[in-house]
């Protein structure tokens, strides 16, 4: 699972492409901030080995301020994540 953050206000964060942060000390993932911009994103049909879920090849535009997590999300993480929201992990979680 990856976090993805998308910065709606301003909070004083240095958000300059590149930059890693956290929002506690307790548990939180660290985050990195993306660059704005455009990349090509799948694969040609006629690449070795390519699954069919793989394409087509389309480009993909980030146009806001957009953070990903630096790492995967661990299941502690995840627990203090349902434990803070009272997300309902059971209707959605197929794995």
């Amino acid at each position: 699972m990856v976090l993805f953050f998308n910065l709606a206000h301003a909070d004083n964060q240095a958000n300059q492409p590149g930059t890693v942060f956290q929002d506690c000390t307790d548990g939180c993932p660290k985050m990195v901030w993306l660059p704005t911009g455009s990349f090509s994103m799948g694969s040609e049909a006629s690449e070795t080995g390519r699954f069919g879920n793989e394409g087509p090849v389309h480009t993909v535009t980030i146009a806001y301020q957009l953070a990903v997590g630096q790492s995967d999300i661990t299941r502690g993480e995840f627990a203090q994540f349902v434990k803070e929201t009272g997300y309902n992990a059971d209707s959605d979680c197929y794995a």
